[in-house]
């Protein structure tokens, strides 16, 4: 049966498809279930939904980042995250933050509208066209943005 090793592994999602080195490594940890430091087919295909560059939902205390080239202007969002640290260094089209909690995010240039909601304790670094904010709590914003906020609910 064919395997790749973790090298192939960090070549193929780091460089090829712009995933960040610590996300690779955790889902290498994660499917490579007999310890044999190779992934078969059956690991990959079991952990692949692990793998998705334009969302990230329900995960704690990990860092991800999208290298420049990786979401190519799409649509990215992140859902109920807890803890994490989310680098985007490609340009995005619309972004969607719901549920964070004491996250470090940056995103940027996005070519619309971020919308950030229900966040809390987190700190926010964002390029966008513009920004809207809905029942976020003590989030802090470093902003560049082509209009004004949008802060509805808010504190």
């Amino acid at each position: 049966q064919v395997a790749a090793t973790a090298e192939d592994l960090h070549f193929f999602l780091c460089d090829a498809l712009g995933f960040g080195h610590e996300e690779v490594s955790n889902f290498i940890q994660r499917v490579d279930l007999d310890g044999n430091g190779q992934i078969n087919f059956e690991e990959f295909q079991r952990g692949y939904s692990l793998l998705n560059s334009h969302r990230i939902c329900r995960r704690e205390h990990e860092h991800f980042l999208r290298k420049p080239g990786s979401i190519g202007g799409e649509q990215f969002s992140l859902e109920d995250l807890r803890g994490c640290q989310v680098h985007v260094l490609d340009h995005v089209g619309g972004c969607f933050i719901d549920g964070c909690f004491s996250c470090e995010v940056l995103i940027g240039p996005s070519e619309s509208a971020v919308f950030v909601r229900d966040c809390e304790d987190c700190t926010f670094h964002i390029v966008a066209q513009q920004l809207r904010t809905r029942r976020c709590t003590r989030c802090v914003f470093h902003l560049y943005s082509g209009t004004e906020p949008v802060i509805e609910m808010s504190s």
